[in-house]
């Protein structure tokens, strides 16, 4: 339950349950996890809650498309080799120079067809195989023969039966 209290102007402020706080947008009572955390703000949360600041944000973007492309295609120029280099670190265990020394030593080159990548974002780089088990990396490989192995759960027996299926039907 809140109860109203008085504040030294005699104004009245509300008193909100513990770790609540009130959307100065919405004008709903939230738990503070409802809220960004910022250092700008002396309460240490920013004073709109994330869904309408995400719903505002929104509606910027909509309002200004070419301004918020542009802003986006800096923030990438800006930001692609430490975010590269991030995701290869954590998700693989590999820096982003060793990711370039492997792909220097299969000459840029799928290891498993030996065809340059080609495709549109993501699929005109060699993406890093690995055991999904012990996650030890392998070799780069092409978006489809990526995608090949994963579908086929890299699983040995099942790609044996793929060859002979196809064999069977005269490929």
């Amino acid at each position: 339950m809140t109860t109203v209290l008085l504040d030294g102007n005699n104004d009245e402020v509300e008193e909100l349950p513990p770790r609540h706080r009130r959307c100065t947008r919405c004008s709903v009572v939230k738990h503070e996890q409802a809220f960004t955390v910022t250092k700008k703000l002396k309460s240490g949360f920013d004073a709109t809650c994330r869904a309408c600041r995400s719903a505002r944000r929104r509606v910027w973007r909509e309002e200004n498309l070419e301004r918020s492309r542009e802003i986006d295609r800096q923030q990438y120029r800006r930001t692609r080799g430490r975010n590269r280099d991030y995701i290869l670190r954590t998700k693989y265990g590999i820096t982003l120079e060793q990711y370039q020394q492997k792909s220097e030593r299969q000459e840029g080159l799928c290891a498993l067809c030996g065809k340059t990548p080609v495709g549109r974002g993501k699929d005109n780089v060699l993406h890093v195989d690995h055991d999904h088990d012990t996650n030890v990396t392998r070799d780069l490989l092409c978006s489809t023969c990526n995608s090949g192995l994963g579908f086929f759960q890299d699983n040995p027996e099942l790609l044996e039966a793929a060859v002979a299926y196809l064999r069977r039907w005269g490929k």
